[in-house]
């Protein structure tokens, strides 16, 4: 028997927990350069806000009902997350062996299989008033003999006035599925829906119970027959209480506004690439190799053709050893920029115009080793450059993130544009409505007055 534990409405419940004024008020959280509607507290769902809708759409209708708006805040979430795990963890492996997967940063797969049935919805109980009292974050659990299941069962949960709901006998697994839409299956998504309709199949019940040969007509996918397996109650997907190790980390973003400046593109991905050797140092792993990316997009207004022009450029190089190390990392991206820029000026479409407004830009670091997979002195990297980055690394966590950062890269994020005016940078993230980050950063800590 498997447990899913998921945060309900995650992002939004975050941005409640340090205001409790926001308890009985709707909430929206934004996506980045808070363009879309990313997570939605019930109150905003009741008000036909759909998930992913552009913000400016919406925008009217979320004042008039005084919704509170947030931009994205993930060094909160991402803290909390941690908790929410943490305190599962302590919950369910006392002295015992790992049981946990965590799966997102709002969703864990537990294993209950040692629990008995009569104990199985005092255990849901025991956890959700647990992580509640010790986060503040509200959680929703489904329990079934399969993850597919567990899973299943939780969009039924979310839908209890107990936020708990068990699929542990034939007939409950029968009457959820027959209820559960096929796109709602986890895993399934738009496309696949739309094939699996083709065949029939419309409901979880009827994958459940459709033969190999009828899926495979919709998909020929090992997932969709393995999903079919766990549906009827086989286990099929097992639990992975250590993830394997990644084979590449990626960091890329949407600026705010399109950028020409060449001297703001190149703080742009110094920029990037420092995030990217953080992530590769939190994950304990080392690039071997570097890809960097950008993109532009002329829109079909400004063409006259009915769809709208992208233009993408990308290119890769070796690092002279694996390295975590923000500086070389910034060295390599910045190499590749140079070569793409020149290759872009003659190669690009004339209707992107010179210079090129670049909109997004993004670096992928590949071929990742972790310190025993580096046998040979050559692919070590610079003891001196790994002791830099664990000081550069304990100051951000000790002052907040960007309180340190390598040469290069603008400590405050102004410039001036061409009437001379200070403006922000528009490869930063626009984030009008960012709330504090109460427990990542000293300065951002709750201050308590008392009479």
């Amino acid at each position: 028997m498997y447990a899913l534990i998921d945060c309900d409405h995650f992002f939004a419940s975050c941005e409640r927990v340090f205001r409790p004024d926001l308890w009985y008020r709707p909430v929206a959280v934004l996506s980045n350069n808070d363009g879309c509607v990313i997570a939605r507290s019930p109150e905003v769902k009741s008000l036909g806000v759909k998930m992913g809708e552009p913000f400016f759409q919406c925008h009217s209708k979320l004042q008039a009902h005084q919704v509170a708006v947030f931009s994205s805040n993930f060094s909160l979430y991402a803290d909390l997350s941690r908790r929410v795990m943490q305190t599962i963890r302590e919950f369910i492996e006392e002295g015992g062996r790992p049981r946990v997967e965590v799966y997102s940063i709002d969703e864990a797969f537990v294993d209950v299989s040692e629990l008995s049935i009569y104990d199985l919805s005092r255990f849901a109980h025991e956890l959700r008033r647990r992580v509640l009292d010790r986060t503040g974050i509200p959680v929703s659990i489904g329990l079934g003999l399969t993850k597919s299941l567990a899973k299943a069962a939780t969009h039924f949960a979310k839908r209890s006035p107990e936020r708990i709901h068990l699929l542990h006998t034939e007939q409950r697994r029968v009457s959820a599925l027959r209820q559960l839409d096929i796109e709602a299956v986890w895993g399934v998504g738009r496309r696949w829906a739309e094939r699996l309709r083709r065949i029939g199949l419309e409901r979880a019940l009827d994958l459940a119970e459709a033969s190999p040969e009828r899926i495979r007509i919709a998909a020929r996918h090992v997932y969709l027959l393995r999903l079919s397996r766990e549906l009827r109650g086989e286990r099929c997907i097992p639990l992975e209480t250590s993830p394997p190790p990644r084979s590449s980390i990626r960091y890329s973003r949407t600026f705010s506004r399109p950028i020409k400046d060449e001297v703001i593109l190149r703080e742009a991905i110094s920029a990037f690439a420092a995030q990217l050797g953080q992530r590769l140092r939190t994950h304990q792993r080392r690039a071997g190799s570097l890809l960097l990316w950008l993109s532009a997009s002329s829109p079909a207004r400004r063409s006259g053709r009915s769809a709208p022009l992208y233009y993408r450029v990308k290119l890769s190089a070796g690092l002279p050893s694996y390295t975590a190390d923000s500086s070389s990392l910034i060295k390599l991206a910045l190499t590749l920029y140079q070569s793409l820029s020149t290759s872009a000026l003659s190669e690009a479409p004339s209707l992107l115009g010179r210079p090129i407004a670049w909109r997004k830009a993004g670096l992928l670091a590949l071929d990742l080793r972790d310190d025993s997979q580096l046998e040979l002195a050559t692919m070590r990297p610079d003891p001196r450059r790994v002791k830099l980055s664990k000081v550069e690394d304990e100051l951000n966590r000790q002052f907040g993130r960007g309180a340190v950062q390598i040469g290069g890269i603008p400590v405050k994020p102004l410039h001036r544009d061409s009437s001379g005016s200070i403006a922000d940078q528009p490869w930063r993230a626009l984030q009008s409505s960012l709330s504090p980050r109460y427990t990542t950063c000293w300065s951002d800590l709750p201050v308590v007055s008392a009479l």
